[in-house]
């Protein structure tokens, strides 16, 4: 009996050794790699921030609105690709992906610089403003508030040696 459970211990323990993939090294790996950086699509105020609705069906406002001047650049907040330009309900969208999944949309545009399947860098104009614009980040389906993109967050790792 005794014989037999030792046989057992000493298959699984050199099974797990062969069967385990090898480990690869993660030092010198960049922690923010795929990381994506944005910035506000526009110089301005946030006349009304974020204020998710107590139930999607809701009201509330899904994004910041922004005080803007008539002819003013609106830029991409972050490097990506755009899935969306175009009129909804006759104001003027652009939608861009982002490599993290993020969509972002600006709204209530008087004009658009860009086309649908076009690629986007940081800060490509991708149209101009009338008197406001309404700036929104989903992941998925869910709206998130878009001030949180533009949030630095620095991250320190302090070692402690091995006594």
């Amino acid at each position: 009996m005794v014989r037999a459970f030792v046989g057992v211990l000493v298959c699984a323990v050199f099974g797990a050794l062969f069967v385990a993939a090898p480990v690869e090294s993660q030092v010198g790996l960049d922690p923010f790699e795929g990381v994506v950086v944005h910035v506000p699509p526009v110089d301005g105020s946030v006349i009304d921030p974020f204020r998710p609705p107590a139930q999607p069906w809701l009201p509330g406002n899904r994004g910041l609105e922004y005080e803007t001047e008539d002819g003013q650049p609106v830029r991409g907040s972050a490097d990506g690709f755009v899935t969306f330009a175009g009129q909804v309900g006759g104001d003027l969208f652009v939608t861009v992906r982002h490599a993290d999944g993020i969509r972002t949309t600006v709204g209530f545009l008087a004009e658009i610089h860009v086309a649908a399947g076009e690629t986007v860098q940081q800060g490509t104009l991708l149209g101009t403003a009338a008197e406001s614009i309404h700036f929104t980040a989903r992941r998925g389906d869910t709206y998130f508030d878009p001030e949180l993109l533009f949030v630095a967050v620095e991250y320190f790792v302090r070692l402690i040696p091995a006594v």
